[in-house]
């Protein structure tokens, strides 16, 4: 079923792109990171955390870019990257 989930989320990324919506690739992106994250698949989830991050920050959208902050910082806490985690959530 993660698959699936990963498979559609690529495919959401990809219209995203196409289509210049950057708002809602950054969210897919993050989303598709959480999904990553469970599945212990943690270089590619920081991958499309920081593509989500990067997003964000060329949209100047303060909301998106404190969520891949969040989720970026989560990441580096469950691979046992503490000092980086806390300087994510501080940025």
């Amino acid at each position: 079923e993660w698959e699936e989930a990963l498979a559609i989320f690529d495919e959401v990324i990809t219209l995203c792109f196409n289509t210049n919506n950057k708002y809602t690739a950054s969210v897919a992106l993050t989303l598709k990171a959480t999904v990553l994250c469970e599945q212990k698949c943690f270089a590619e989830a920081e991958k499309n955390a920081s593509d989500s991050l990067q997003i964000a920050r060329e949209t100047n959208n303060a909301l998106r870019e404190i969520n891949a902050l969040m989720n970026l910082g989560n990441i580096y806490n469950e691979t046992g990257r503490e000092n980086e985690a806390e300087v994510v959530l501080l940025q």
